[in-house]
C-alpha cells in the first residue's frame, strides 16, 4: 500500500469536517534527526525517505504557511501508541484499546499501533485530553496534538539502524474507535493546551517577552490572545530533537507538549530566561492583572494561604451525631444513620473486605458462592442478604478460563440446589442471568485498569454493579506496576483505585456498593505483598484447612474472621460481636482446587509451554502463566523450582497421574508429557 492510499483510506477516511484543513506530511532523506521536520506535500513524499504524518490536520491562516503547531490545529483523526514491543507490551495496548487499525514496524521489533477515530475531534481541549491520557497510560513519546508518526512506505534512516532500515506495514484492519470510549477507558479529561489566563499582560509590559527578545529566543503570537508559540529550551531532549509544541501563556504559564517536558513549569522557563519571581510579580501588580501565579515551593504557597476561619472550627462534623443536646444512643444512630449491609451482621455495604488463605483451599470457590448469593438474593451460609432481590455483581478472576469457570459455576450451583431448593427456581435462575457477570480474562495477560473500566462502560438495562470481586487481588498489576502490593503507598493507592472503580457508578445511582478482594497468604500466614492490605479493609476472612478432615478424604475449610467492620477480633469475640456462630465452609471432593503440581503439569501436558527447552527458559515461560503462585516473578520462579524438586523426588506412578514422565538429560532430570508408551 502506498502512502497516499494509506492516508486517505486508512487514517483520514473522515477528512473534510473542518473547512480549510490539510494533512501534514514530511519526507526527510538520510538521518531524520539531523534537521527539522518541514512540511512536504503528500504528493511529494518519496518512499526512499523517512516519511511521517501528523495525527491531526492543520489550517494555515490566509497568507501564512502551513505549520504543525497547536495554534493551527484543525482536527484529531487518530491515536498512535509508539514503542510497542520495546517500551510497551502489545497485549497491554490491545487490552486497553482493542485491535489497532494498523501496525507499522518502525525499527527492529519496535512498532506503532494506530487507531482511527470514528469521528474527527475538532475541539482542541478534547483532543489534547485524549493525547495526554494516552501518554499517561503508555509512553510520553506520543505527546502533542501535533505528534508525527510513521507512514508505511519509507525508511528509518537513523544511523543506529544502518541508515536505511525498511519500515513495514504489518497489518491493517477496517476498525475504528470512538473518542468517547478512549476517554472512558483512559480517564481522559478535556485540557486546552492554549488556555490563557484572562486578562493578560500586554506584550510591551511583559518581562517574559522582553527577556525572550533580549536573549534572541524565538517566539510567535498564536491564534489565541496572550499565548505565544516558543522554542522549547529543552528541545534537544525531545525524541528526534523535534522543535515544536511549546507555548508561553502570559503572564505566568508555560507548557511543552512533548512527554520529556511533562514536568517543566513556568518556573523552569523563567529561570532559563534569567528572570526572578519578583520581576514577574511586580509587572503583574503594576498592570493590575489578577492571575494565578505558580509558587516556587510548597512552603511559599502555604505561607500565602489564608488562616482558617474560627467560625468554621466551631461547626465540627461531630455535632450531627448529637441529638437534643446529648450523644445519640445506638438506637437513635441506627434510626438516623442506618447501617447498610451486603450480608446482614457480617459484611457491611459501602466498603471492602478480604478473603485470604493459602493455595488450594478453595478461596475462589468461596468467592464464587458469595457472588452468586449476592446476585440471587439468597443466603450465603447462615447469613441473609440485605437485598433479597439480588444486586448486580461482577466477579473478575484471572485464574480460570471459560471452561474451568463454567465447571466451577455449574458444580457450585448444583451443590447449592442440594442444600436449598430455592436455587432451582426459575426466578432465581433469571436473577443469576441478569445480575451475575463472569467476564473472560486471559490468565496469561492479567487485567488492566483500562480493561476493567471498559467492562463497566455498558452497565446494561439492569443498572450499575453494586458488588465486585477481584480474584486474586494482584491480577490488577500484571504487566503494569512493578510496585504492586510491595509497598505501603502502592497498596493504599491501588486498593483505593479498585474500590473507586466499583464505587463510582453505584454512588452516582444512589446505591450502596461492596468490594471483595481475594488473595493469597504466605506460609507465615501473612497476605502476600503487604500487611497493609488487612489494615485497609473493614472485614478479613481467613480460610484455613481442617487437617484431620483433609487426611481422611473429607476436605473442608474453616472460615475464621480476624477483623469485622474495622474491629480486630480474637476467638470468642467473633461470636460476641457478630451474634452468630463461626462459619464453617465444607467442600465436597469435586470442589477441591487443583494442586500447585497439577497446575504446573498441565502447562506441559496441554502444550501451553514447550517442554523441550533449557530449564531457565522453561521457568521463564511458565512463570507468566501462574499468577496464583505469587505476586512477583521472583516469587513464582522460587515456587516453580520447589515444584520441580518435588517431581525429581517423586515416584513414577505419582508423576504419571499428573500426566508426566521422567527422562534423563545428562546430570539433570527432565519432564515431558506421558504418552503411555514409555
Amino acid at each position: 500500500m502506498n502512502n497516499q492510499d494509506f492516508l486517505l483510506d486508512i487514517v483520514f477516511r473522515h477528512l473534510g469536517s473542518v473547512p480549510g484543513e490539510e494533512v501534514f506530511t514530511c519526507s526527510i532523506p538520510g538521518d531524520p534527526t539531523a534537521g527539522g521536520y518541514p512540511y512536504t506535500h503528500p504528493d511529494r513524499v518519496k518512499e526512499g525517505n523517512n516519511n511521517f504524518f501528523a495525527v491531526s490536520t492543520f489550517i494555515a491562516p490566509d497568507g501564512l504557511p502551513l505549520r504543525r503547531i497547536p495554534g493551527q490545529f484543525g482536527a484529531l483523526y487518530c491515536l498512535v501508541v509508539d514503542d510497542v514491543g520495546t517500551k510497551v507490551e502489545v497485549n497491554g495496548v490491545r487490552r486497553a484499546l482493542g485491535s489497532p487499525t494498523w501496525v507499522i514496524e518502525t525499527s527492529p521489533d519496535n512498532y506503532q499501533c494506530g487507531y482511527r477515530l470514528s469521528r474527527p475531534v475538532t475541539d482542541i481541549a478534547e483532543a489534547n485530553g485524549l493525547i495526554e491520557a494516552l501518554c499517561d497510560t503508555f509512553t510520553p513519546d506520543v505527546a502533542g496534538v501535533n505528534r508525527l508518526v510513521r507512514l508505511p512506505a519509507g525508511i528509518n534512516g537513523k544511523p543506529k539502524y544502518g541508515g536505511g532500515y525498511q519500515v513495514k506495514l504489518m497489518s491493517v484492519k477496517d476498525v475504528e474507535i470512538s473518542p468517547e470510549f478512549v476517554a472512558y477507558a483512559l480517564h481522559a479529561t478535556p485540557k486546552d493546551p492554549l488556555a490563557a489566563s484572562k486578562p493578560f499582560l500586554p506584550a510591551h509590559e511583559d518581562p517574559v517577552i522582553a527577556a525572550m527578545t533580549e536573549k534572541g529566543h524565538s517566539f510567535d503570537p498564536s491564534r489565541t490572545p496572550g499565548t505565544y508559540d516558543v522554542q522549547c529550551p529543552w528541545f534537544k531532549d525531545h525524541t528526534g530533537m523535534v522543535d515544536n509544541g511549546a507555548a508561553y501563556i502570559a503572564p505566568a504559564g508555560f507548557k511543552c507538549h512533548h512527554g520529556h517536558c511533562s514536568k517543566k513549569t513556568f518556573r523552569h522557563f523563567r529561570d532559563f530566561l534569567g528572570l526572578t519571581a519578583k520581576q514577574v510579580d511586580v509587572a503583574i501588580q503594576t498592570a493590575g492583572v489578577e492571575v494565578f501565579v505558580e509558587f516556587d515551593t510548597l512552603e511559599a504557597a502555604m505561607s500565602e494561604a489564608p488562616p482558617k476561619s474560627p467560625a468554621l472550627l466551631k461547626t465540627a462534623s461531630v455535632k450531627r451525631f448529637h441529638l437534643k443536646g446529648k450523644v445519640m444512643s445506638r438506637g437513635e444512630l441506627q434510626s438516623h444513620y442506618p447501617r447498610q449491609w451486603l450480608f446482614k451482621d457480617l459484611v457491611t455495604a459501602n466498603g471492602s473486605f478480604l478473603i485470604a488463605g493459602q493455595g488450594g483451599l478453595g478461596k475462589s470457590r468461596l468467592a464464587l458462592a458469595l457472588a452468586m448469593s449476592a446476585a440471587a438474593g439468597l443466603p450465603w451460609g447462615p447469613f441473609n442478604p440485605e437485598n433479597t432481590s439480588g444486586v448486580r455483581t461482577m466477579l473478575l478472576t484471572q485464574e480460570d478460563d471459560d471452561a474451568e469457570k463454567g465447571h466451577r459455576y455449574t458444580t457450585q450451583l448444583r451443590w447449592m440446589q442440594e442444600k436449598d431448593s430455592r436455587w432451582a427456581e426459575p426466578e432465581i435462575q433469571k436473577r443469576l442471568e441478569d445480575n451475575l457477570f463472569l467476564p473472560e480474562i486471559d490468565p496469561t495477560e492479567g487485567l488492566s485498569e483500562a480493561l476493567t473500566r471498559a467492562l463497566l462502560i455498558d452497565q446494561g438495562i439492569h443498572g450499575p454493579y453494586q458488588f465486585m470481586t477481584w480474584d486474586p487481588l494482584i491480577m490488577f498489576w500484571q504487566g503494569e506496576d512493578d510496585q504492586g502490593l510491595n509497598s505501603a503507598s502502592g497498596t493504599r493507592e491501588t486498593l483505593s483505585k479498585l474500590a473507586a472503580i466499583t464505587r463510582t457508578p453505584a454512588k452516582e445511582a444512589g446505591l450502596p456498593y461492596s468490594v471483595c478482594f481475594v488473595h493469597h497468604l504466605n506460609k507465615a500466614g501473612t497476605v502476600l505483598g503487604s500487611v497493609m492490605v488487612e489494615n485497609l479493609v473493614r472485614t478479613v476472612f481467613k480460610l484455613e484447612r481442617d487437617e484431620v478432615g483433609y487426611k481422611i478424604g473429607d476436605p473442608r475449610g474453616t472460615l475464621r474472621i480476624d477483623k469485622a467492620n474495622g474491629i480486630a477480633l480474637r476467638d470468642a469475640e467473633v461470636t460476641m460481636y457478630l451474634k452468630t456462630a463461626d462459619a464453617v465452609v465444607h467442600f465436597q471432593g469435586d470442589f477441591v482446587t487443583k494442586s500447585r503440581e497439577q497446575r504446573v503439569a498441565e502447562l506441559l501436558v496441554d502444550g501451553s509451554v514447550e517442554w523441550d527447552q533449557a530449564p531457565d527458559k522453561l521457568l521463564a515461560a511458565m512463570e507468566r502463566f501462574l499468577p496464583i503462585l505469587g505476586d512477583t516473578l521472583t516469587e513464582r520462579r522460587a515456587l516453580l523450582k520447589e515444584v520441580f524438586e518435588s517431581w525429581e523426588k517423586g515416584e513414577d506412578e505419582a508423576l504419571e497421574k499428573l500426566g508426566l514422565h521422567k527422562i534423563a538429560d545428562g546430570k539433570k532430570l527432565r519432564f515431558r508429557p506421558f504418552t503411555g508408551e514409555e
